[in-house]
């Protein structure tokens, strides 16, 4: 009898040693993929951030027509808007408005909630972005905002931050309270 609770003993170590030997494996191959992905996104921050330093240095034609133009869908279905005036990256917009109007505290919030595409870096536009943004439009180069106003990363003071209105282009602190519409941009 204390033979097969020997036996058994040792078939429940074997398993559990096998089940190690499992997890370990799955463990390994999880940080494999997790250093492909990383260096995946790194290559293509790199990618953009060389095109927009030589197009910023007057160097475009190098990349002829391969890269991307204002206007242009991207395979994560955001937009490519240019280079941002700011940071002097480029800069990619969502297809569309976060739904609904919101205050500012809650706009802020909800862009950077956002995970449109896989990327997790979204954001309220600067004024100076959201300027861009509406002349793409008015060019026909992009579409999808609507003649209305609109939140800005940009605060006028402590409770109130800048808006501008895409009927006309006009821009005006607002108080942080009122509900306005929200399209989100990030830095690729």
């Amino acid at each position: 009898m204390s033979k097969s609770k020997l036996d058994t003993l040792d078939e429940i170590e074997n398993a559990l040693a096998w089940e190690r030997g499992i997890v370990k494996a799955l463990e390994d191959s999880l940080m494999k993929e997790r250093e492909v992905i990383g260096a995946l996104e790194a290559t293509r921050a790199m990618i953009y951030h060389g095109l927009e330093a030589a197009r910023a240095a007057g160097c475009g034609e190098t990349f002829g027509s391969k890269g991307p133009k204002p206007g242009d869908i991207m395979l994560d279905g955001s937009v490519y808007v240019g280079v941002s005036p700011d940071t002097g990256l480029a800069l990619f917009a969502m297809p569309y408005d976060v739904s609904g109007s919101h205050t500012w505290p809650e706009a802020r919030d909800l862009a950077a909630q956002q995970a449109h595409g896989g990327h997790e870096n979204w954001r309220l536009p600067t004024l100076a972005e959201l300027t861009l943004l509406h002349r793409l439009q008015e060019d026909g180069v992009i579409g999808g905002l609507t003649e209305w106003w609109y939140w800005t990363s940009d605060q006028f003071h402590s409770h109130a931050a800048w808006s501008k209105y895409l009927y006309d282009g006009s821009e005006e602190p607002v108080d942080k309270k009122r509900s306005l519409l929200v399209r989100c941009v990030r830095n690729g």
